[in-house]
């Protein structure tokens, strides 16, 4: 038999995973500090040295979080890189992402325009309509 969306077969199981975004982390932030009258000797919270006063640092302000702290300028551009690293993978996997679902669309775009689609979906229809009334008897 010959069917009426046979030249849409190529696109079979054309997939793209569905990823839950979840933008976590609002209330923390990364911010460079350097006011050495109005700061304290600390400790690095990656590898414990003593910072003194006048030493400009990396803050992590995040309430209750693990990690959140002062750290020394070498271990605070390293988390800095790190961070970076892993928003640059995330960006990377989300605009691959987006262009399958862009192909997704215009896929479905191109089957909704065929002169089929709107016959099939119509019958569809109709025999959605005599199945309701038959269950209401």
């Amino acid at each position: 038999m010959i069917w009426e969306f046979n030249e849409y077969e190529k696109y079979n199981k054309r997939h793209v995973t569905a990823y839950d975004i979840q933008m976590n982390g609002a209330g923390r932030q990364f911010v460079f500090t350097n006011n050495p009258k109005n700061q304290r000797m600390c400790h690095c919270q990656k590898c414990g040295t003593k910072i003194p006063r006048e030493v400009p640092r990396i803050k992590f302000d995040a309430s209750y979080y693990y990690g959140a702290g002062y750290y020394c300028l070498s271990c605070g551009v390293k988390r800095l890189q790190s961070k970076r690293a892993e928003l640059e993978r995330v960006k990377s996997t989300l605009s691959a992402t987006i262009q399958g679902l862009t192909k997704l669309e215009t896929i479905s775009e191109e089957v909704m325009l065929d002169k089929w689609y709107p016959k099939k979906m119509a019958l569809g229809k109709l025999f959605q309509v005599m199945e309701e009334n038959q269950k209401k008897r």
